[in-house]
């Protein structure tokens, strides 16, 4: 446990897949209600610790390649170290939202919806799933629905770490594809209700300056006109 705290996974791991593998050799034997307790308790840590080093391989390795061919090998190591935990836990919200991530990378989009679909099922009133699914359905340029999901995403309470991860995710793509201006919205959107409205401001410049004229951006067109004039009018007010 102790390596597992000190993020030392790696080290961890070792340990935690040698109590978990004999733990699973007496399964088929008799076992007190004592065994089985702790065999609950080994399977639980060896789960976390496996998931830890998931997140950060991933935000070390993945993260700021998430749509490129080259990190391909990199995704197939996750999914390799996933679908042991699937194996060992298949509705586990945060596994099946890491399987969501591996398929969007892979350039199933869809597939990651389903996935999403199934953890709302679960918890229907996720954070984290809304987040993605409002990602996902502007990435596949549903304007509208991708909308809705946003307004929804403006009520939630959500933790700063958390919506900084988002905001970085959107830069990182913006970075990659500077014509998906539909990317800008999602950054503005995210700075506008849980970061900085002063980035909010500049980012819905940007965007409604490089969707002038683009029929298919008018949902996020006038949404974002609104929200600019909003903040411009408070920030006048407080000065």
């Amino acid at each position: 446990m102790g390596l597992t705290a000190e993020r030392k996974y790696d080290a961890a791991r070792h340990i935690w897949l040698n109590l978990f593998q004999k733990s699973k050799q007496r399964g088929n034997q008799a076992i007190s209600e004592k065994q089985t307790k702790f065999s609950i308790f080994i399977s639980r840590w060896f789960q976390w610790n496996e998931y830890c080093w998931l997140i950060d391989y991933y935000n070390q390795n993945l993260v700021d390649k998430i749509t490129s061919r080259l990190a391909d090998q990199t995704a197939a190591v996750c999914q390799q170290r996933l679908n042991l935990l699937l194996e060992l836990n298949p509705k586990f919200p945060d596994f099946l939202h890491f399987q969501a991530i591996l398929q969007f990378h892979r350039g199933d989009t869809r597939d990651a919806l389903n996935t999403i679909g199934e953890i709302e099922k679960l918890i229907p009133q996720g954070i984290a799933t809304l987040f993605s699914r409002a990602f996902l359905t502007l990435w596949q340029r549903k304007y509208k629905p991708a909308l809705r999901c946003f307004k929804r995403m403006a009520k939630l309470n959500c933790p700063p770490p958390f919506v900084l991860s988002v905001v970085a995710f959107y830069e990182s793509l913006i970075a990659q594809y500077p014509d998906r201006h539909e990317l800008k919205f999602g950054s503005a959107f995210v700075n506008d209700f849980f970061c900085d409205q002063q980035i909010a401001q500049e980012n819905y410049r940007q965007f409604l300056d490089a969707a002038k004229n683009t029929i298919a951006y008018a949902p996020l067109d006038a949404y974002a006109s609104e929200r600019l004039s909003y903040l411009q009018s408070n920030a006048s007010e407080t000065r």
